[in-house]
């Protein structure tokens, strides 16, 4: 048969293709934790280089928190195509007071996109610990890769 009914059962995708992996890693994620898939959401402000913590400029990284229940779930996007972006992200500091928090890396797209050998920032499995400042909760994101997304998750 020709056309879509010609392909029923299957799909047309090339799997070993960066971009499917990059979106099959995400998609997983979001199956895997409900705080993704119903929590609250709050857009992050970010500080560079020590500067104040403010909305993010056009070219830093994006970023929003999910917050379900007691765990809170960042999402960093580098909203810039061309060069690797960091920043100091805000977040909730209710939800991560405890001594010893941190936040986990659930999900980095250039990792799973790379594979086996991956050296960049922020390896799937990292702990990245909650920091403070100016009354302020926040964890210290570096070096993401052009139009990357980094997945993080808070443990206690």
């Amino acid at each position: 048969a020709f056309g879509a009914f010609g392909t029923v059962a299957c799909h047309c995708f090339n799997e070993d293709c960066p971009v499917f992996r990059r979106l099959r890693h995400l998609i997983t994620i979001r199956k895997n934790y409900p705080v993704f898939r119903y929590g609250r959401q709050y857009l992050r402000e970010i500080s560079n280089f020590g500067a104040p913590f403010g909305p993010t400029a056009a070219g830093e990284l994006i970023v929003w928190s999910r917050i379900l229940d007691e765990d809170e779930a960042l999402c960093i996007v580098n909203g810039n195509g061309g060069a690797a972006r960091g920043a100091d992200v805000i977040v909730d500091a209710q939800l991560n007071s405890a001594v010893g928090s941190y936040f986990e890396v659930l999900g980095n797209t250039a990792q799973e996109a790379e594979g086996n050998g991956y050296t960049g920032s922020h390896p799937i499995g990292e702990k990245i610990p909650v920091k403070w400042r100016n009354g302020f909760a926040f964890v210290e994101i570096r070096n993401v890769a052009p139009s990357e997304v980094i997945i993080l998750c808070n443990r206690h």
